[in-house]
């Protein structure tokens, strides 16, 4: 939720009208399920995922592969529950993909 609510800062009066997990495997895929619950945000969830395959990269997904309409996967927030935050800004989703992958090593070594 931490995570969640950083991004609504971002965008002032904007809200999530539905929830889905990126991937649906491990723990992950349960993200979008207590995300959504009543007892948080209170929204429809999606029982699915963006992967439609073994677990490609996030500019490997559904909605990117399709390229249907612009992808709106920014900006992208995340939060290591210890009170460290990270908002990625970024239009190329392999950069995102990369600074959130290097953040996670030097949150891990601190």
């Amino acid at each position: 939720m931490e995570a969640q609510e950083q991004l609504y800062e971002l965008f002032k009066g904007g809200r999530a009208t539905a929830m889905i997990a990126l991937e649906i495997g491990g723990g992950n895929g349960l993200q979008g399920m207590i995300l959504g619950a009543s007892t948080n945000m209170d929204i429809p969830t999606v029982d699915g995922d963006w992967m439609g395959r073994a677990y490609p990269t996030k500019w490997q997904t559904t909605p990117v592969v399709f390229g249907e309409r612009k992808t709106v996967f920014c900006p992208a927030v995340m939060c290591d529950g210890n009170g460290n935050v990270v908002v990625c800004i970024l239009q190329y989703l392999v950069a995102e993909e990369l600074t959130f992958y290097s953040t996670c090593q030097r949150l891990r070594a601190t």
